[in-house]
């Protein structure tokens, strides 16, 4: 099930608005107590608001887009916990870039999603979530690769039901999330997403700081579920 709404307007004045506004579309899912993860960085301060709101616990999952050695903007693939990996081999092959090249930027990334464990969840590994309802938010769906990769993550952790939510995806990578969630639940389904800033009037960039004080603030609020 995809759902849409509040399509009157185009933009976000921030993340914390849309996290706001998307709580207000996962109430429904309230009396399953669902668990929240969220995508650093800029996931976590959408999350913090739906947290506030819906008043559950938030933590989260670790992915990391693979960015092409040409251009660190342009997404190959994406890795995530539990040895995740989502490649665009039709990519690799279309610009030319070697299994070699990718593997390196693969370790990189594995180093960096390593180092934000360590620091967001102390070293732990996910909670466990087997028969739960869990919802993934993440500030906005581009190419879908990192959102894809903590999908099958928590997929292969047997939620008994996992919900993707955004406040804006791209309307033609909506489908290749669909094999691995229940509900995609997004705010602005745009056909012809350029980039997910562009659909907020602010959109800096999220600190290891800021990430750590909402997390906190919800670990101390509201308990998980049983």
């Amino acid at each position: 099930m995809i759902v849409t709404g509040q399509e009157s307007f185009t933009t976000f004045q921030d993340r914390r608005e849309a996290g706001s506004l998307l709580a207000q579309k996962l109430k429904r899912f309230i009396h399953k107590q669902p668990y929240l993860l969220a995508l650093p960085r800029g996931g976590v301060e959408v999350g913090y608001e739906i947290a506030k709101h819906l008043k559950i616990p938030l933590d989260v999952i670790i992915s990391r887009k693979i960015a092409a050695p040409f251009n660190p903007e342009f997404a190959l693939g994406a890795i995530s916990e539990g040895n995740v990996r989502e490649i665009d081999h039709d990519a690799l092959l279309r610009w030319g870039v070697s299994e070699k090249e990718i593997e390196r930027v693969i370790d990189r990334e594995k180093q960096e999603m390593a180092r934000r464990i360590q620091l967001y969840r102390g070293g732990k590994k996910l909670s466990s979530m087997k028969g739960k309802t869990i919802i993934l938010v993440d500030d906005g769906l581009a190419t879908g690769y990192t959102a894809l990769a903590g999908l099958k993550s928590i997929r292969s952790l047997q939620p008994h039901r996992l919900i993707f939510a955004a406040p804006v995806c791209a309307r033609q990578n909506l489908k290749k999330l669909s094999k691995y969630t229940d509900d995609i639940i997004c705010l602005i389904i745009p056909d012809d997403l350029r980039a997910v800033g562009n659909y907020y009037s602010q959109f800096e960039q999220t600190s290891d700081n800021e990430v750590l004080r909402w997390l906190s603030s919800t670990r101390h609020s509201y308990k998980s579920p049983n």
